[in-house]
């Protein structure tokens, strides 16, 4: 059975997470395009929430300098080769487009969270807040540190549309589908390397927290990968994976192809494409690997109205064979790039 609390507009704060020009604007050193479709939709929320008279409460870096990052900024350079998203500097600035007003919240954050270390909750407790929705960047980063501070100060609750909830996973299920979303982008992101660090860090330090992810792992059927995703954190953040996991999982068992791929992105190899190759040798069975190719080159209609959303159905037929050309391009190159590389 669900369980559904009422959201009342007085007791409740909108977040808006690192909403920063060095995130959001295209000059900026962290900016990726994907963040425009954020961008618009924070935005759409903001103004929703002005309009309920829902306080707005901007998380920004409180960082004065690149040391005050701490071990994220192993992870990203320009921390501190170009002083990026320092409290005061351009780049730290909130962006225009979500810039705050009169009456809304500004924190200085000095962690990853917006409650760590911050005045966040004792700005929230003044105003009598104990709801809080939380939007910005990064989801699995910067969000979620959030939510996680904020549930464990009986602050947050869950927020419901329809009275269907939304509910955090499981956390040994949230590393298998980090598992899953890293291995989608071939790894080619820190960041959600990071989120796979971190998460399967505060497992481990559990009571059995490795049997426990080998159970999960095994119940999904996604053992392989899984294991890339632990291969790949040993290589290149250097995260030790006992021996007896190793054998749970069946490392000694990936293919010569499999191990190669895997070496090369330890060894710094990106290319988009690349994680079609693992996706395949990770399906078990002949039949289930020619599913997948089938699907990837003749996508069902829902999906190919996704890929194409200002094409008319008119131009299936067209559109299945530019996508069986694409996928066979794609694979194609990333194979190539991979043994340019040996």
């Amino acid at each position: 059975m669900g369980v559904t609390w009422d959201i009342v507009q007085q007791k409740t704060a909108l977040i808006v997470h690192d909403m920063v020009n060095e995130m959001v604007d295209e000059k900026g050193l962290m900016y990726d395009p994907s963040v425009k479709k954020v961008q618009r939709n924070v935005k759409k929320l903001i103004k929703e929430c002005r309009a309920k008279k829902i306080l707005i409460a901007h998380a920004l870096p409180g960082q004065k300098n690149a040391k005050d990052f701490g071990r994220v900024a192993d992870f990203y350079p320009e921390l501190i080769s170009h002083k990026a998203m320092l409290a005061g500097t351009w780049g730290g600035a909130a962006h225009p487009s979500v810039a705050p007003k009169k009456g809304d919240v500004v924190v200085h954050k000095k962690k990853m969270g917006a409650f760590h270390n911050s005045t966040m909750h004792s700005a929230l407790m003044k105003r009598g807040i104990d709801t809080v929705i939380i939007t910005g960047v990064s989801t699995s980063g910067g969000c979620d540190s959030t939510a996680r501070d904020a549930t464990n100060r009986n602050r947050a609750q869950p927020l419901f549309k329809s009275s269907i909830g939304i509910l955090n996973p499981d956390p040994i299920d949230n590393f298998v589908l980090l598992s899953l979303h890293a291995l989608k982008h071939s790894y080619s992101r820190t960041i959600w390397l990071i989120d796979l660090y971190e998460s399967l860090q505060g497992i481990v330090s559990q009571t059995d927290g490795w049997k426990k992810i080998i159970e999960r792992t095994r119940y999904w059927q996604q053992e392989k990968i899984v294991s890339y995703g632990l291969m790949v954190l040993e290589g290149i953040l250097g995260f030790n994976i006992p021996v007896r996991v190793k054998e749970k999982l069946k490392f000694e068992k990936f293919g010569k192809i499999e191990k190669y791929l895997l070496r090369l992105r330890i060894k710094g190899f990106k290319q988009p494409g690349y994680y079609i190759a693992l996706w395949f040798l990770s399906i078990k069975g002949i039949r289930n690997r020619l599913e997948f190719l089938r699907e990837t080159a003749f996508p069902q209609d829902d999906t190919m109205e996704q890929i194409y959303l200002k094409s008319s159905k008119n131009n299936r037929f067209a559109q299945w064979i530019g996508r069986m050309i694409q996928s066979v391009v794609l694979l194609g190159n990333g194979i190539k790039q991979a043994f340019s590389n040996r």
